[in-house]
């Protein structure tokens, strides 16, 4: 290992200019395809077909001075299905990065210096789109009306659904901008997740000296002191049932004492850190 991969060190400033566009899929049933749209933040179009928009965005490389940065809400759960399946008819190569059982990115290498670039906006604001247009207070809110598309079928023959399409493209544009133009975002670069947002934000503004990392072995044999549990849902309906929720109930129990076993003492200042119960030491 290198020496720089042994220290966390601070960051430097990186307000470089970031442009990026929106785009949303409308389908029937989920998996249906009606409707495709792109909204760079001056103009809105729509297509009907994927293979229409792939050729779009395949020749908006010539206007672009760095990468297509493409966000799509909730992409990594639905969007991207189409936009895989899309490329893949097309022949063109791509690549994923997941996180979990989300695909978090999808890059498309057109040259050595320029891809198109899908990732999903969830990742960086994991709520619904409606609710961070309002909590970001953007112009262009989420005109839901009456509509309920859980019972209301997408008609791209009503004009009601599909200013409804588009207004979700100007609200998701609107609040990314919001978003990225915070300070501490801006001045430290953007990322792809929150964590690495956050991990970049605290190395820009609040690290100011290197911490040292440990190394591979020490930190596997750390988190087998580690363990948490998993809530999963089952059986998702049932009859006569009460259902609960407790808000922040895991940092209540870290205030409470926790549960140990006294191995043993000692006197020296510097044997501190995780003991295997034999005594064996690693700091």
């Amino acid at each position: 290992m290198s020496e720089s991969q042994k220290f966390l060190r601070p960051l430097k400033e990186n307000e470089k200019g970031f442009h990026f566009v929106v785009s949303d899929i409308e389908t029937v049933n989920w998996t249906k395809f009606q409707l495709i749209g792109f909204y760079d933040g001056l103009k809105y179009f729509s297509f009907r077909t994927m293979r229409e928009y792939i050729d779009f965005i395949y020749r908006k490389k010539n206007k672009n001075d760095g990468n297509l940065v493409i966000y799509m809400h909730n992409g990594g759960k639905f969007d991207f299905n189409f936009v895989i399946e899309a490329l893949a008819e097309k022949g063109l190569r791509y690549s994923l990065v997941c996180i979990g059982s989300r695909i978090a990115q999808v890059r498309v290498p057109i040259t050595k210096k320029f891809s198109i670039i899908f990732r999903d906006s969830v990742c960086i604001l994991p709520a619904k789109l409606e609710k961070l247009a309002k909590d970001f207070n953007v112009k262009s809110q989420k005109l839901t009306g009456n509509i309920d598309f859980e019972t209301e079928q997408f008609d791209l023959k009503n004009p009601k659904h599909l200013q409804y399409a588009e207004a979700d493209h100007k609200a998701l544009f609107e609040v990314l901008c919001a978003y990225f133009s915070q300070e501490k975002i801006r001045k430290s670069g953007f990322a792809l997740t929150t964590a690495s947002q956050t991990m970049k934000i605290f190395r820009t503004h609040f690290l100011k000296h290197p911490v040292k990392c440990t190394s591979q072995d020490v930190q596997d044999f750390c988190r087998e002191g580690f363990f948490g549990g998993r809530v999963e849902i089952f059986k998702r309906e049932g009859k006569g049932l009460k259902y609960y929720d407790v808000n922040s109930l895991y940092p209540f129990c870290m205030k409470k004492t926790l549960p140990l076993e006294w191995i043993c003492g000692t006197q020296n200042v510097f044997d501190f850190g995780f003991h295997e119960e034999i005594g064996r030491a690693h700091v």
